[in-house]
């Protein structure tokens, strides 16, 4: 199929530059009734050089262009404190959000991977957004439902998109729904009487917005 315009990918450098990276899931995502979309201001907080996560990682950012339009976006991301742990030259790639187009999912996970193996790092895995810690995987199986705390919310395509790039999956890893049980809503109570009655300092209200930050 031929292009009226080629896709190149570059890589915001400024604040400014990096809004639309932050801001294009907006794009896939749109009329999608089961996605949550994530604050603006986490995920400035997530990406800010301030992140404590950032103090021990390097972490590149690139994005995806046909002409003045935003096709995908991705991650590049180096955890040096998992290397240390793990003894494995490995590299992530995160925050990988793309249109179904292999040629857009391929040049962002290329660029990762050049920028990765300049650093001496020999393999990648992902997504992690952006470590072991946060969201780890794709989704695929459970569409029918938004996502629970923790876990990761993508369309139906993106494990195929991946895999017809050369990406292979290593391992599943799966979310459990806990039902309400009374037996623990029981237990829970007991606990909670027995730690107030232990330390009277501790003390439970409801949460009320206004006074958050009230101790």
């Amino acid at each position: 199929m031929m292009r009226s315009q080629e896709i190149y990918v570059r890589e915001p450098k400024t604040e400014k530059e990096l809004m639309p990276f932050i801001r294009f899931p907006w794009k896939i995502y749109k009329g999608d009734r089961y996605w949550v979309p994530p604050l603006i201001k986490d995920q400035i907080n997530k990406f800010s050089l301030n992140n404590p996560f950032r103090s021990h990682s390097d972490i590149i950012f690139f994005l995806a262009f046909q002409g003045e339009k935003t096709l995908g976006r991705v991650a590049g991301i180096i955890d040096h404190n998992y290397i240390a742990l793990h003894q494995e030259k490995v590299g992530f790639f995160g925050f990988f959000e793309s249109f179904p187009d292999t040629d857009v999912a391929g040049k962002l996970l290329s660029k990762v991977g050049v920028w990765l193996r300049g650093r001496g790092i020999e393999k990648m895995i992902g997504p992690m957004n952006p470590s072991t810690n946060d969201e780890c995987g794709l989704l695929i199986d459970g569409f029918d439902a938004s996502p629970r705390l923790m876990m990761p919310y993508n369309p139906w395509y993106y494990p195929s998109l991946l895999e017809e790039i050369g990406l292979e999956k290593p391992m599943d890893l799966y979310a459990y729904w806990i039902e309400k049980s009374p037996a623990l809503y029981d237990r829970l109570n007991r606990i909670t009487e027995r730690l107030m009655m232990k330390e009277p300092q501790l003390w439970v209200r409801p949460l009320n917005f206004r006074f958050l930050m009230k101790s």
